[in-house]
């Protein structure tokens, strides 16, 4: 691992790359990138297990396929530090890790009685781990933080009689926890939690019940997930601590925002309909969602023919270098990443200007939700 970060110091070279596949191996899949996007963590699966692996452009690939505690080998990562040191994620026995290199796979345990846990994402130096604990058989969990020196800390949730919160990732810095709250009859509160406010609800419109937050940016003062538009419709969305900016899709189709670049002028999500999807997507100020290959086309970077961009997971801290998986035909998919030399302005424009100015909040109590 030392080896994959140090040799890494060049950027990755403009256009797509390919982490490839380990000897028996048929399937991979990139799912998280460090700020700069030099470094790419992922999963391979085989004929009888998932094992994660780090690639980067000057390093090339390591699998992580070796390392074990008790037998239980390691499960897909779920987020990798913004230096690129760290992996977290759950091994095959339902407890959450965190690997920093060869020798370092570490169990963080699980939070009271619930007896699984599933790290989420990391803080940019890897100190920090976030998640979710579950129990079994029972829809009641609840999120949670670790550090080494405090070791796992429940979080708590959003409202009295809540039954279930998970965290779902992280500010680089530390310092913001993202994620959901929820209630026994399914209602949702999309939550940033900080140690000196505890949870505290991010808004939603006026008569709406429900949103996620999925992601946030360095410092947690950009924040995505979804909410329910005025007819309950579920959209992709964008707050700040308070406000809240709905990044509508194309009449009919649901959105659902993942990642975002610092400035919030590139964010990953997928586009759906009752009949399609979910698509990977692209959002910026100035075109509004775009699927995966129409935006990479506008980057100078079309989708080669007979590809098919199956998922986009992971975005770098200036929009730049995307991750994710793709199939060619019917076979099976793996792992790329694109790096785009440098945001055309279609990416460019408007930028948290944008944000600002479009502000949406509506007294509309939603009707039906999809």
């Amino acid at each position: 691992m030392v080896a994959c970060v140090q040799t890494a110091a060049v950027a990755q070279t403009p256009g797509y790359h390919f982490p490839g596949l380990p000897p028996g191996a048929t399937t991979s899949n990139a799912t998280a990138l460090s700020a700069d996007g030099r470094v790419v963590a992922g999963w391979t699966n085989g004929a009888s297990s998932m094992a994660p692996f780090i690639w980067s452009e000057g390093a090339g690939r390591y699998d992580v396929v070796s390392e074990t505690v008790s037998g239980s080998v390691l499960s897909p990562p779920a987020a990798i530090s913004g230096d690129g040191t760290t992996l977290v994620g759950r091994r095959g026995n339902g407890e959450a890790y965190r690997w920093r290199g060869l020798g370092t796979y570490q169990v963080l345990g699980f939070l009271g009685q619930h007896g699984q846990t599933a790290a989420t994402g990391v803080s940019g130096d890897g100190a920090i781990v976030v998640g979710r604990a579950t129990s079994f058989q029972s829809s009641f969990g609840e999120a949670w933080r670790w550090t080494q020196a405090t070791g796992m800390q429940g979080l708590g949730f959003t409202r009295a009689g809540h039954i279930s919160s998970e965290a779902n990732g992280i500010s680089r810095d530390g310092n913001v926890i993202v994620g959901t709250s929820r209630s026994a009859s399914g209602d949702t509160d999309a939550f940033a939690w900080t140690a000196a406010t505890g949870m505290r609800i991010l808004p939603l419109l006026s008569g709406a019940d429900s949103g996620e937050a999925s992601g946030t940016n360095s410092n947690g003062s950009l924040i995505v997930g979804y909410a329910y538009d005025a007819i309950g419709l579920r959209t992709a969305a964008m707050w700040t601590l308070d406000s809240l900016q709905l990044l509508t899709a194309p009449s009919g189709w649901r959105s659902w925002a993942t990642d975002l670049s610092d400035d919030g002028s590139v964010v990953l999500g997928t586009l759906s309909t009752n009949n399609t999807g979910p698509l990977p997507a692209i959002w910026t100020p100035a075109a509004g969602w775009m699927f995966a290959a129409d935006y990479f086309a506008s980057q100078g970077f079309p989708v080669p023919a007979g590809w098919t961009v199956r998922t986009l997971d992971a975005l770098s801290a200036d929009g730049r270098t995307f991750a994710g998986r793709y199939s060619i035909g019917n076979n099976l998919s793996q792992a790329f990443v694109l790096t785009v030399p440098t945001p055309t302005p279609i990416a460019l424009a408007g930028a948290l200007l944008v944000f600002n100015a479009r502000r949406r909040r509506s007294d509309k109590t939603p009707m039906t939700r999809s």
